[in-house]
Order: structure tokens, then C-alpha cells, then sequence
């Protein structure tokens, strides 16, 4: 039975009104739909798909940092503090030195796990954001079946305690590259 939820996009502070769980995140963006189903028609190609794929990324990277990092409050000069005593900015922005590592899955493309990279140097403090590469293959069965995903190379820059751990999804299909990659970090890396 195809999925209906997003035919009305019933939803509350911008995501999917569901029974998931609250750990579970469904984006009720239009725009963002609307890129997405550019993305899967037939006759998108490339370089058409890279410039998608990057606009929803960029888009999800923007609402991890606005939904789950932390914040402070900050007061800082603007232009025009050179002119009046009120030229200053005092309030909240995201806090800049926190952890984050984003884990390319080599399998399907390293574009989503760059992307949301780029985006996290431009708002994070550089030295504080790492991208860690794993590289994965699809496992098959003797008629040729997809079994499942394996591991056959990975560059980790260490431990990633006290940090955002993301995991840019390059496959968009069944999730076994992506539940492979997490249970490496949970086993290997806790």
C-alpha cells in the first residue's frame, strides 16, 4: 500500500504529524517534496541531480542545526558599532564550537556527506567539524540478491564522544549501508 501521509502534509513546527516516536523526524517541507520528486522523475539527470541533491541536503543540514544544536547568546559588533553605542548584536545564535563528524558512506556517492560539511564549516567553528569516510559495497548471494552491505575500507579521524554524529543517507533505498555504518560507530567507536 503506497505511503499517504504526504498528500496533505498534515503537520506541527514543520514536520509530519506520525506515530513513529519522537526520535523519528519527518520533514512536511513542500519545497523540499517538490525537489524530491524532481529528483526521482526519469528524465532528471545530471548535473541536474548533484544541484537537487544538494539543495535538499542543505535544507536538512539547516534543520538539524536549528532543531537539535546548541545555542548561546552572544554580544557582537555589527557595521555599524562604528557609529552608535547601539550598534551592537546581543541574542542567540548556535554555538559554534560544538562537535560535529559527518560520515560519508562510500557506496552511492560521497555528495550528501560533503555537502551537509561544507554547510557545517560555514556556520561551525572548522576545526570543531570532521568528515570520517567509510567505504561500502553491496554483499549478493550466489543468484545475484542483494544480502546485505559490507565494509571494505574506512578513514575514522577517532573517537567521536561528545559529538554530533550525523550520517548523510547517499543511498535513499533500503537503509542497509546506513544501519551498517551506525552499527560500526555504535560497536567500534563507543
Amino acid at each position: 500500500m503506497p505511503e499517504t501521509c504526504y498528500s496533505r502534509l498534515l503537520s506541527k513546527d514543520g514536520e509530519l504529524i506520525h506515530e513513529y516516536g519522537k526520535n523519528v523526524h519527518l520533514s512536511a517541507d513542500a519545497l523540499a517534496l517538490t525537489w524530491l520528486a524532481r529528483l526521482c522523475h526519469p528524465d532528471c539527470m545530471q548535473p541536474e541531480v548533484n544541484r537537487i541533491v544538494t539543495l535538499l541536503y542543505r535544507g536538512l543540514v539547516r534543520a538539524v542545526i536549528n532543531n537539535d544544536f546548541p545555542r548561546k547568546t552572544v554580544r557582537t559588533e555589527t557595521r555599524m558599532s562604528a557609529h552608535t553605542p547601539l550598534g551592537f548584536y546581543e541574542g542567540t545564535v548556535i554555538d559554534p564550537d560544538v562537535a560535529v563528524t559527518t560520515v560519508d558512506i562510500a557506496r552511492a556517492g560521497i555528495l550528501p556527506s560533503m555537502v551537509c560539511f561544507e554547510a557545517l564549516c560555514e556556520i561551525l567553528s572548522p576545526g570543531v567539524v570532521r568528515q570520517d569516510h567509510i567505504l561500502m559495497n553491496r554483499i549478493t548471494d550466489a543468484e545475484a540478491h542483494v544480502t546485505g552491505a559490507g565494509m571494505y575500507g574506512r578513514k575514522i579521524a577517532g573517537p567521536t564522544d561528545g559529538s554530533f554524529l550525523l550520517f548523510p543517507d547517499p543511498m535513499g533505498a533500503t537503509g542497509g549501508s546506513l544501519t551498517r555504518a551506525i552499527e560500526f560507530y555504535l560497536s567500534e567507536m563507543a
